[in-house]
């Protein structure tokens, strides 16, 4: 009988930090088992508006398109984070088909960036071996960061 003790709770929570590409933005929450990238937008998301974009118009000061863009990118966001309100880890985790987990056995160590040019969180991981996952965080981020590192795994900081 499983009295509550094993439940995956969600311990804090770092909002908009950047992925893979410049217009790739999660939230991430952290658990007492692991990490929860949770994707807020993608630029699949937006298809059909770059796809009708003329390059040349957006260089030299922005299209109507453009605007279309930011418009949906908030929408995206709100949306999103309203869809995180009240759900599990779990749940927030399958909401949407490229979120991800990182869970903290397979994470060898974490290096907390705080550059004057670039500000992350990196995590490097053991399985698979050596493998690099980075978030670009803000400068305003950066004391959260360190909290939640420290909280969910004081071993591995760097």
């Amino acid at each position: 009988m499983d009295w509550g003790f094993n439940l995956e709770s969600v311990l804090g929570n770092l909002r908009g930090v950047g992925g893979k590409t410049y217009d790739t933005m999660y939230d991430l929450f952290f658990t007492n088992r692991r990490i929860i990238a949770a994707v807020l937008v993608r630029p699949s998301d937006f298809n059909n508006i770059y796809r009708k974009l003329d390059l040349g118009k957006a260089w030299i000061g922005g299209t109507p398109r453009m605007v279309a863009a930011k418009e949906r990118s908030l929408a995206l966001i709100k949306s999103r984070r309203s869809d995180f309100a009240n759900k599990s880890a779990e749940e927030i985790l399958a909401l949407h088909r490229l979120s991800f987990e990182i869970k903290y056995e397979d994470i060898d160590h974490v290096i907390l960036k705080k550059g004057l040019l670039k500000k992350a969180l990196d995590f490097t991981l053991k399985n698979p071996l050596g493998k690099k996952i980075s978030f670009s965080i803000e400068e305003s981020q950066i004391t959260d960061a360190e909290e939640l590192v420290k909280k969910v795994l004081p071993e591995k900081a760097k």
